[in-house]
């Protein structure tokens, strides 16, 4: 049985990577700071802040992990943290970083692996800063195989960021949605199920895939106009959308999402069997049941949100 160690394991991404995997029969240490009830189950679990180096050493020592995966790593810091923590490096390390590393201004639709990727304005020190954090992994050389994988938005059952959810809870209570610009700004997704399914398979003693780095994105793409329309076939209810000329207003105060192209290559790992392969309105729909088990489609409006709302009455 492999020995892994999961940075995360509480909250949505973590929480589906330690439940795939535990599933599939690895022994898993998760290392969170234990600020959210959690039933672990067969995963143990290590109470730690991972930024203080000696807390980490100290509650690592004694162990050692065939493989590490990162889903917690927001930064160099915490990367060179946890390398100098463990008290042996790896044989696989696998960090979960992120498609806001590409820089839109210099590397054309759809981003690949070799694009320009040191973060880019828009997404503020996040994209800079995963950025960064993979080029610690990248520049250990004692880590016989690092994957880094770039995701662009992930969805699925549980997710914590309000991206889904917000759309339907608006179709369904027939408010409206403030939409960036035309609409036609473009995105990608991969399911939370896939992306957990594709590190599994990286782990697996049989994978093929060599180490490096790879977008990790469902092939499909679509529009700001086509992801709400899609929702709405879920939710079976038409959309009052209402588009946003104004460019000074941020998107993200009114919409889940940036005003930013985010499309991937897939390309990298087109020819590999554990590839992201679940349709986009399949994962959706999955989701949404996921939702309406717990009733949860209030919603909320920002203040951005009441001022549109407003404008758009005449008052």
């Amino acid at each position: 049985m492999q020995k892994l160690l999961l940075l995360g394991g509480s909250v949505f991404v973590g929480r589906a990577l330690r439940q795939r995997l535990v599933a599939q029969g690895f022994d898993v240490t998760a290392v969170t700071r234990g600020l959210v009830p959690t039933e672990w189950g067969a995963a143990h679990h290590i109470a730690c802040d991972r930024r203080d180096v000696q807390q980490l050493a100290s509650r690592l020592r004694g162990h050692t992990f065939d493989a590490v995966v990162d889903a917690s790593c927001y930064g160099p810091e915490d990367c060179r943290a946890l390398l100098a923590a463990l008290p042996a490096l790896p044989t696989t390390y696998v960090l979960l970083s992120s498609a806001a590393v590409y820089q839109r201004s210099t590397a054309p639709l759809p981003f690949a692996e070799a694009s320009p990727a040191h973060g880019d304005e828009i997404w503020g020190p996040y994209g800079r800063d995963k950025a960064a954090a993979e080029a610690v992994l990248l520049s250990a050389s004692a880590v016989p195989r690092p994957f880094v994988l770039r995701p662009p938005y992930i969805y699925g059952p549980g997710n914590n960021l309000d991206r889904e959810r917000f759309v339907w809870a608006r179709q369904l209570a027939n408010e409206p949605i403030f939409v960036p610009g035309d609409g036609e700004t473009l995105i990608q997704f991969v399911g939370i199920d896939d992306v957990a399914r594709v590190i599994a398979g990286l782990l697996d003693p049989q994978c093929t895939v060599a180490p490096g780095i790879y977008n990790l994105a469902s092939e499909t793409y679509v529009s700001f106009n086509q992801y709400i329309a899609l929702l709405g076939q879920i939710t079976g209810r038409q959309s009052h959308v209402v588009h946003v000329a104004d460019p000074t207003i941020p998107a993200r105060e009114y919409f889940p999402f940036r005003k930013a192209h985010l499309v991937l290559s897939t390309q990298k790992l087109a020819a590999w069997s554990e590839r992201p392969q679940t349709p986009l309105r399949q994962g959706l729909q999955a989701t949404f049941d996921g939702i309406a088990a717990s009733s949860d489609f209030t919603v909320e409006p920002s203040p951005r949100e009441v001022e549109l709302r407003r404008l758009a009455a005449g008052r």
